[in-house]
Parts: structure tokens; C-alpha cells; sequence
């Protein structure tokens, strides 16, 4: 797995200079699925215990290149038939906010199987401490059969999960504990079944010929924390929606629904999105990896967002051919142009919110 800190040049440059890739760390021995960079620079993978029951579940990156379990007590040590409360049972992605938290999304679902009972949870770990500060449990009411938790993003009072099976966005209530899903089975957070993924020059289908949907998935949030961006694995569309509207639990399903926003096509690529320092919402299309699982930082001249990228996760090879930085970024380019926006109501917006209606975003442009 690769860990890249992209420097972003000037728009007329940012495609001509190649990146120069430096390892971080490796790990011969798991399959890693997510980074996450602390405020304060030290780096954390996610290594779910999807291949190996051996995995500690979350590592930390160590100055010599080697990676050491964190927080390297009974967290990073359970086995089935043991308890799992406290305990990671196979972490599918971390998170470090801005207040030096590490959040980690505890799946519970070792080798890709139905999910330990009871064990699915968000758990914040204190990193000027290394100690869990708090555990959030997703119980069967917020995760239903065949349910499939993704990745995490924290404001100051809400988390944000995604739930890649049924199509639904997890909102947590970080003060009082309390959760619910919303947009399930909406359109804007389903896979379209039109996209076929392709992995090392094949199909990727089940045994009976039909192509596995997985819808929302990625996500991230604004700089400011007004917006929340989202899509399913393989796009083809960004979408986003007012974080106060994901957080007001007085409107109904279909008033959260129509407001979400259209933001921009982007290609079927199963791409990694990133924040820059301006703000921008960056997308990178993934590739296969090398062999050995490893984390490296990616350099171009400007400054920093990050991409991650799996070296064994099958998701991550789902084209013929890796496109080189050109052709990702002329990609991106070309399906840029804006879609049609689902306005959430005006007078909906001015008797809640008072805000402005929500206006196209590209990627050519800002977005805020």
C-alpha cells in the first residue's frame, strides 16, 4: 500500500513533473488498506484481518521503515471466539482529525465473512495519550444483514460513516453516543450497475454472472465542514451534501434526499480523494501496487494532499493497464464539466438554514 503527500504546482505545471516516490515503511507479512497522518506527522495503516487472522488490524509507522501494532496492547490481539469489545476485530480504515484523535472503523468482518456480533464500532483513540478515549458501537439497527462500513470522516460534533452494501451514510452524535443512517437506498448513494470493473484484464463478476454493486463509499469533508462529498467505489458521479442537513434530525428521508447535490462526473476508476490546503477536493485514480505492502510519500513542487493506493486489494487493480499521472489528471479534465444539481428546496433551505442555493461545482474551480 502507498502512502503519496502530492505537492500541487501551478494548473499550467501540475501534470509535467513527475513524482518522486520515497518509502515509509513496509510490511512483508500484511495486507494494508488505508493511512491516516496525524497532525503531528506520525502515520497509521489500517490492516484488516481480510487475509491473515495474524493482523493486528491498525499499525504504526516507525522511523526505521518497520511497522509496530498500535496501540500494541489487547486492541491489536483478538481471535475468534474471544470478546470484542474491546478489542480490534479487523479495522477497514483510519482517520486523524485535526485535535490529534485517531479514529478507527472496526468492520468486525475477518476474512471477508459475516461480522462478529455486536463487535462493529468507531473507536477514537487519544494520540497525546494512546489511549481509547471512547468507543462508538454500530449495532444491527444502524448495520443490517450484509452490511459493509467504509470510511470515516469527524467534525467537531458529528462522524460520518459509509456503508458500502445497502448505500447509506452513518451519522454519529459524538456527544451523546447516539446514531442513525440516512440516504439509504437513495439513487444518489447507489453504484450504477452500468460500470463493469475490470481487474487484471477480466470482468469482475460473481460466479452467477452479476456484476457486486458497491455503493457509497468514499467520502470527505470541506474545509470548513459545510459540505460532506461522497460516491460509491467506482463513481461515475461526486456528490455532496450540507453536513447541518445530515445533522437535523427533524427532516424526513426525502427532505435530506433532495438536498444532495450533483457535483461532477468523475471516471470509473476507483479513485482516492484528498483535501488540499486550498481547500480543493482532490481525486486520484488507484493502481496495482507493488508485491509487498508499503507506504511511501509521493513529492511534486507546491504543496500537500495525500493518496492512498492498496498493492493487494483486487479493488485497487480494477483496470487493464495503470494510467500514468497525464493521463489520470487529463481524465479528470475531460469529465469535469459540471452535472445537473438535485436542488435541495429554497424554502426548505431559507426556513431551516437560511443558506444560498447550492451552485454546480467543478474541478476546474473551487469549492466552497
Amino acid at each position: 500500500m502507498i502512502l503519496q503527500s502530492l505537492e500541487t504546482p501551478g494548473r499550467r505545471n501540475r501534470v509535467k513533473q513527475q513524482p518522486e516516490l520515497v518509502r515509509v515503511a513496509a510490511s512483508p507479512k500484511f495486507m494494508l488498506n488505508g493511512v491516516a497522518v496525524s497532525p503531528r506527522g506520525r502515520v497509521f495503516a489500517s490492516i484488516p484481518r481480510w487475509t491473515s487472522l495474524a493482523a493486528p488490524s491498525v499499525m504504526e509507522a516507525m522511523p526505521d521503515g518497520s511497522f509496530e501494532p498500535y496501540p500494541g496492547d489487547a486492541w491489536n490481539e483478538w481471535r475468534p471466539e474471544a470478546a470484542a469489545r474491546d478489542s480490534i476485530v479487523s479495522s477497514h480504515a483510519v482517520f486523524a482529525d485535526s485535535r490529534n484523535n485517531l479514529w478507527v472503523v472496526d468492520d468486525a468482518a475477518p476474512r471477508v465473512a459475516p461480522p462478529v456480533e455486536g463487535a462493529a464500532k468507531l473507536v477514537k483513540f487519544d494520540l497525546d495519550t494512546d489511549r481509547v478515549s471512547r468507543v462508538y458501537p454500530l449495532g444491527v439497527e444502524l448495520l443490517p444483514k450484509g452490511a459493509m462500513i467504509g470510511h470515516v470522516r469527524v467534525d467537531a460534533r458529528f462522524a460520518y460513516v459509509t456503508e458500502a452494501h445497502h448505500g447509506s451514510i452513518i451519522v454519529v452524535d459524538l456527544e451523546s453516543g447516539r446514531a442513525r443512517k440516512l440516504l439509504e437506498h437513495d439513487k444518489s448513494t447507489r453504484a450504477s450497475p452500468s460500470i463493469v470493473p475490470v481487474v487484471e484484464g477480466r470482468e469482475l463478476r460473481r460466479k452467477t454472472g452479476e456484476v457486486p454493486l458497491l455503493h457509497v463509499d468514499l467520502l470527505e469533508l470541506s474545509e470548513d465542514g459545510r459540505w460532506l462529498y461522497f460516491m460509491p467505489l467506482f463513481g461515475p458521479v461526486l456528490r455532496r451534501i450540507e453536513t447541518k442537513v445530515l445533522q437535523d434530525e427533524t427532516l424526513s428521508e426525502a427532505e435530506v434526499a433532495a438536498c444532495v447535490d450533483d457535483v461532477v462526473r468523475v471516471p470509473p476508476l476507483v479513485p482516492e480523494r484528498a483535501r488540499g490546503r486550498a481547500g480543493r477536493l482532490a481525486l486520484f485514480p488507484r493502481f496495482a501496487g507493488p508485491p509487498a505492502s508499503h507506504v511511501q510519500r509521493r513529492r511534486v513542487a507546491g504543496s500537500a494532499a495525500v493518496r492512498s493506493i492498496q498493492a493487494q486489494d483486487i479493488v485497487s487493480r480494477a483496470f487493464v493497464r495503470p494510467p500514468s499521472s497525464e493521463e489520470a489528471m487529463r481524465d479528470l479534465e475531460d469529465l469535469a464539466a459540471p452535472v445537473k444539481q438535485r436542488e435541495c428546496p429554497v424554502a426548505l433551505r431559507m426556513r431551516r438554514f437560511g443558506l444560498e442555493s447550492a451552485r454546480p461545482l467543478s474541478m476546474k474551480g473551487g469549492g466552497k
